[in-house]
């Protein structure tokens, strides 16, 4: 326990990080009913209404590439292409769509996206 006694580990991220983030639609993302994370597989196999939040890169103009690759169309908000990782969240509107609620845009950086797909 030496080494590891002095090593600090943190589950949320820290008040810069928390800064960095850009979040658009608070107050409707908070409207909705917890919203199951999910990629792009498992987007697919949900009920339509169902509110979702899927992880990945906006691609274009309305358009997420998913950490799994594939792709979802975007309604709603104002959605502009970013290349930082964003979790998009909303209801499910179509087999490969979303009417969007809101969008956290994680800082800049790279995302484990092995680590989200095992976690979805």
């Amino acid at each position: 326990a030496g080494a590891l006694a002095n090593t600090q580990v943190t589950c949320c991220p820290s008040a810069c990080q928390l800064r960095a983030m850009a979040v658009v639609g608070l107050e409707q993302m908070a409207a909705l009913p917890v919203a199951e994370r999910a990629n792009f597989r498992i987007f697919q196999q949900l009920s339509m209404g169902t509110p979702v939040r899927v992880g990945g890169r906006i691609t274009g103009p309305g358009a997420l590439t998913t950490t799994d690759g594939g792709s979802v169309s975007l309604s709603g908000l104002e959605v502009a292409q970013s290349e930082n990782f964003a979790e998009v969240v909303g209801t499910k509107s179509g087999d490969a769509a979303l009417a969007v609620a809101g969008i956290v845009h994680l800082p800049a950086g790279e995302v484990d996206v092995e680590l989200w797909d095992e976690a979805v």
